[in-house]
């Protein structure tokens, strides 16, 4: 990848396959990791965005990867250089960023990840959209207007795909879905504190097969 819209096809081809992402804020252990990861594969989500909000998430994404090679690996809340990198190491496809960052956008680049920055005013959306940017993250889509924003920004900004975060669940995936600007949806509703802490794997399969469902 040589400029930021050459990140493009590969987001392109992974909303396409996947519209409803898991977004995990860590686990237990990478053996926990990779039984959450073997879970929501059951399900038929073949892409997960784990966030660097806790200690040991770089290592459980390494892990994931080695057991499960064909999963599309992502990570959430990277601020710095350092992250990229080290998640690059990790094998990650993807970074993601509650805003957007020049220096980070350079680190993806030269690490050859995708990079989808977030992005909420139409100052924003419009500097990116010039830098080449055709996918943006929205969050936190419930506080700030949600499908109501989205079908605002569609016809403004008609070049532009969201992947929405931030109170999205069972009961409204379908509307934001329903929004031709919306190319996926990030869900911490698919990472279950106490079934995960319970290791009910069987019901995080089928907690996730509903939400699909729904959607």
């Amino acid at each position: 990848m040589t400029e930021s819209n050459s990140f493009t096809p590969f987001l392109q081809t992974m909303f396409k396959d996947n519209a409803v992402l898991p977004v995990v804020s860590g686990f237990g252990s990478t053996e926990e990791a990779c039984a959450y990861a073997g879970a929501i594969k059951a399900a038929g989500i073949t892409n997960i965005e784990i966030t660097l909000r806790s200690a040991g998430a770089v290592e459980q994404i390494a892990a994931i990867r080695q057991a499960d090679p064909a999963l599309t690996l992502g990570a959430g809340t990277v601020y710095t250089p350092q992250q990229v990198m080290a998640c690059a190491k990790a094998d990650v496809q993807y970074i993601v960023s509650p805003g957007f960052s020049p220096v980070l956008e350079a680190a993806c680049i030269a690490a050859n990840v995708a990079y989808l920055p977030g992005a909420l005013t139409p100052t924003e959306i419009q500097t990116l959209q010039e830098r080449g940017y055709k996918y943006l993250k929205f969050f936190p889509a419930s506080l700030n207007g949600g499908i109501e924003t989205m079908r605002a920004y569609a016809s403004v900004f008609s070049q532009i795909k969201f992947c929405c975060t931030g109170g999205v669940n069972e009961n409204n995936i379908h509307d934001y879905l329903g929004q031709d600007n919306v190319a996926c949806v990030g869900l911490s509703a698919l990472a279950p504190k106490n079934i995960i802490k319970e290791k009910n794997w069987p019901a995080l399969t089928e907690l996730a097969q509903s939400i699909i469902k729904a959607a």
